[in-house]
């Protein structure tokens, strides 16, 4: 801090000038020339009042007064200790204003390099911190300059301890400003910040390094984990939060200690806000973490909350995409951000809301808002418009979840310029072309099951699939990944229940659903199938029953995280069933019906409640037989 005879010396020399100005400004009340910089320190004071003249209390504040504004904008030049006031009062405005003040005070400043001498770490680092952020740095301004260098001077000695408070300072300032200290300070700040990780005491202090910009490196991570754990039982629910954030952004994936954060909240009594909910399961997605403690917790908080806290589309878009990454299709809080959507809804959002009403389609959220968003979708949505070709097919898909795609919109899908087009931008992914095409196959069975009066084009994808063998290979991986194993075992099951030679083995069907097996009954309720060589002269005529098989991979399933006891494993019916599973499938299936056939759907977590194989057995002769 300056001497106390430096101060008052300042601030006599600064009242002295205000009187000036003041008496020169009441000889006359209109201005020959008004001084833009004047202007703007005027606005500046009157958002920051000063305190009332008859408090009584002593000030302790060291931020210069109106007339220290009015002497740099009258003044033709000041000393190093005026600006440095000055500079302290800059950092607490916005970083326009900031900028505005600090490039008018560098052009004024007159100093001797040795009038530096006397700066201490806490003068030098908010000065240069506030001339970092305002990106002075990078101008080699001589103030900057030759604070910089009393800074290196400062840190090189011996003895030299630097207050933690003031590495964070400066680090943070940096990252902010992308600016980048000489390679022997940044080594000094990097290996002094680091020596303070595990000797700090305040979880402010921790978050401070976090959020700096110390290096991402594996020593580091370490001992910012190490030190996190020993902070944990003091952290408050806001601090674990931006614990968590700052682990996301760093890639720190600590298990035990993000668990241990994760732990304190849940137990929290504190209800989240919607901004620390946004900024957990951003957090979450970001490190490919799936804890359902805390996204019930989210949800829970989130639902009682209501569309009070919801303010902008921003919390809307990164709530919405964060849940369609976790696959969390809470149809409560999906209600509630749907209905924000709908009171919104401006032509001027069509984008936003175009991945909003796509997230619900993709989770197969069925509700009122997802349909009538849908609904005002379809017509203002313009494909001259749309990002890319994906962007748009997904719109268009997720309009025919909901049953609302129109026959001119569907034109623009079913042609084989579009489709040619998407493979070609596809091609180095076969699976994710795959994906799409699929996409493409069911909107062409939509339009011949749901659009009667379509007279467009068709495009069956079918049979140019019958082409080519690998198509139903690359559809399988795309459903198993690189799993193929979980199929045959299901197949082997179900074998023994229907021989090999009572099954088709699996395709594509033409609805663009991949098919495990397919079987054809004697008669409805029966458990005894026709061989597949004698369907040809089979002269009921009826459909195969189609079987689906949903492995527990993580990718076709969604979550409820209701509050209720009920698993999110538990299946009663067809609908409940049906319900967990992704849109994308409950699509497929869908369409199925809607061709007359009778879909066999068999999930995972059903077969994974019977011990024995005999149980299981037992179990498929029951559900063929309905």
């Amino acid at each position: 801090m300056f001497c106390r005879a430096n101060e008052s010396r300042v601030m006599r020399r600064l009242s002295v000038l205000s009187r000036n100005y003041v008496a020169c400004r009441s000889l006359s009340s209109v201005a020959t020339k008004e001084n833009v910089f004047e202007s703007l320190v005027d606005n500046l004071l009157s958002e920051n009042p000063t305190s009332n003249s008859n408090d009584k209390s002593p000030t302790t504040s060291r931020l210069p007064s109106k007339s220290g504004f009015s002497q740099l904008a009258n003044s033709p030049k000041i000393n190093l200790n005026e600006a440095l006031e000055l500079l302290h009062v800059a950092k607490s405005y916005n970083i326009e204003k900031r900028t505005t003040l600090v490039r008018e005070l560098i052009q004024k400043v007159e100093f001797d390099p040795d009038d530096t001498l006397k700066l201490n770490e806490e003068d030098l680092s908010t000065a240069l911190a506030v001339m970092i952020e305002t990106t002075i740095g990078n101008s080699k301004s001589p103030l900057f300059e030759a604070l910089l260098q009393k800074f290196k001077e400062l840190i090189e000695q011996e003895n030299c301890d630097i207050n933690v408070d003031v590495l964070i300072r400066l680090m943070s300032a940096a990252k902010k400003a992308q600016y980048y200290f000489p390679s022997s300070i940044q080594e000094k700040l990097h290996s002094e910040l680091s020596k303070r990780i595990s000797t700090t005491s305040m979880p402010r202090q921790l978050l401070g390094i976090l959020k700096s910009s110390l290096p991402n490196n594996s020593d580091s991570l370490k001992l910012i984990a190490s030190s996190a754990k020993k902070l944990l039982p003091v952290m408050n629910v806001d601090e674990l939060v931006s614990l968590i954030e700052q682990f996301a952004s760093r890639g720190n994936r600590d298990k035990e200690c993000i668990d241990q954060a994760i732990n304190r909240i849940v137990m929290s009594s504190q209800s989240l806000s919607v901004n620390q909910g946004v900024i957990l399961l951003t957090s979450l997605c970001r490190l490919h973490i799936f804890d359902a403690r805390i996204i019930r917790k989210i949800v829970n908080d989130l639902n009682e909350k209501g569309l009070m806290e919801l303010k902008d589309w921003n919390q809307v878009t990164s709530l919405a995409n964060s849940l369609t990454r976790l696959r969390v299709a809470n149809p409560t809080l999906w209600n509630m951000l749907g209905q924000w959507v709908v009171e919104k809804f401006a032509s001027k959002d069509v984008e936003k809301i175009g991945l909003f009403v796509s997230g619900m389609a993709h989770l197969g959220v069925v509700d009122k808002h997802g349909r009538e968003l849908a609904t005002r979708l379809a017509k203002i949505l313009d494909k001259q418009k749309a990002k890319s070709e994906n962007v748009w097919l997904s719109s268009m898909t997720s309009l025919a979840y909901y049953g609302v795609l129109p026959g001119h919109l569907a034109e623009t899908i079913l042609n084989k310029d579009f489709v040619a087009h998407l493979c070609n931008s596809l091609k180095q992914s076969p699976e994710n072309t795959m994906y799409h095409l699929l996409r493409i196959m069911r909107i062409n069975s939509y339009v011949k099951n749901c659009i009667q009066d379509y007279h467009g084009p068709t495009f069956d994808l079918a049979k140019e699939f019958r082409a080519i063998p690998e198509m139903t290979q690359i559809a399988r991986k795309l459903k198993y990944g690189g799993n193929s194993k979980e199929e045959g075992d299901f197949l082997d099951i179900l074998y023994k229940v229907t021989p090999l030679s009572h099954c088709r083995a699996p395709r594509l069907h033409e609805s663009g659903t991949y098919v495990e097996a397919e079987i054809k009954p004697v008669e409805f309720g029966s458990t005894k199938c026709i061989a597949v060589n004698e369907w040809a002269n089979d002269i009921t005529d009826k459909k195969t029953r189609p079987i689906l098989y949903f492995p527990w991979n993580q990718i076709h399933y969604t979550y409820d995280l209701t509050t209720s006891n009920k698993k999110d494993t538990d299946v009663d019916d067809d609908h409940g069933r049906e319900s967990r599973l992704l849109g994308f499938h409950q699509m497929g299936i869908q369409l199925l019906r809607m061709e007359g056939y009778n879909p066999l759907v068999i999930l995972d977590t059903e077969l994974r409640q019977h011990a024995e194989i005999s149980e299981t057995i037992s179990y498929l002769k029951k559900r063929i037989s309905v």
